[in-house]
């Protein structure tokens, strides 16, 4: 029989397991519903899946080991893995290296939000969300042709517009007394999916985007499914951006570049 919960949180893990003492402990002072941790280990080798399963028993959290195929094959399991285990509400999805700063309760949510973003700040203050916020088919067919022909004036211009709108729309909600907004797309360190989403859509990660642009890929299921990604500025969530892409040694723009386009071709020509 699956344990009754609010709350799912998933958090993947590439050999730098430090963060989770943090993240846990976040969890422990600032969630006021019932939720279960489920900590995947994205296999390095042997002795340092031994500290991460040893980690995670220490904070209470569920362990399972998979393969190092990407963020989307790893919260592809631990999604599989809470819908066998957990009569859930929402999966939150969340980096290792992510604290939650505020409380955080089902009854703050409204019930029929499918996917939902809070504030994320970054180490040096940057505002990561919205990712974006709105879908904008001219920023992303420019960023598209800067990849796609290696033009660093095409791509730059793409997300230079994105950043664009994202300033504005942050001076707006400062201003603003609203606490949800809809937004086309979150980031991607911390976010909620809704069980119903989840199931009705029955949402999988694509798994050859690897590690970036997944932003792109669920705000488009999301629209997909007729619904829209709603920003709650009073969710905070710190981001220390010290997770695992160095000890990855991955040569980041090539990864960007094949995701988006394989993104891009697969889902929006």
């Amino acid at each position: 029989m699956r344990k009754n919960v609010d709350f799912v949180f998933i958090t993947l893990v590439y050999r730098n397991f430090e963060d989770l003492y943090d993240l846990c402990n976040s969890l422990k002072r600032n969630v006021v519903s019932s939720y279960e941790v489920v900590v995947v280990d994205s296999f390095y080798d042997e002795k340092t899946s031994a500290k991460i399963s040893e980690c995670s028993k220490k904070l209470e959290c569920h362990y399972l080991c998979t393969k190092n195929k990407g963020y989307g094959h790893g919260n592809n399991c631990g999604i599989d893995y809470a819908q066998d285990m957990f009569a859930y509400k929402y999966i939150f999805i969340c980096n290792p290296d992510t604290i939650l700063k505020s409380k955080l309760s089902y009854n703050m949510l409204e019930e029929n939000d499918m996917c939902i973003a809070p504030q994320i700040i970054a180490r040096k203050g940057k505002k990561q969300n919205p990712y974006w916020v709105c879908e904008n088919k001219l920023s992303e067919y420019l960023t598209y042709k800067g990849y796609k022909k290696n033009n660093k004036f095409l791509l730059y211009a793409g997300i230079g517009i994105n950043k664009i709108i994202r300033e504005l729309f942050n001076i707006y909600i400062k201003c603003s007394r609203k606490s949800k907004i809809p937004i086309y797309a979150c980031h991607g360190s911390f976010f909620a999916m809704s069980e119903k989403f989840i199931k009705e859509s029955k949402f999988k990660y694509d798994e050859q985007m690897f590690l970036f642009y997944e932003e792109a890929y669920l705000a488009k299921k999301i629209k997909d499914y007729d619904s829209k990604i709603y920003y709650y500025k009073n969710i905070i969530v710190d981001h220390k951006e010290d997770g695992s892409m160095d000890l990855a040694n991955i040569e980041e723009y090539s990864h960007l570049r094949d995701s988006f386009i394989l993104y891009y071709e697969r889902y929006k020509k």
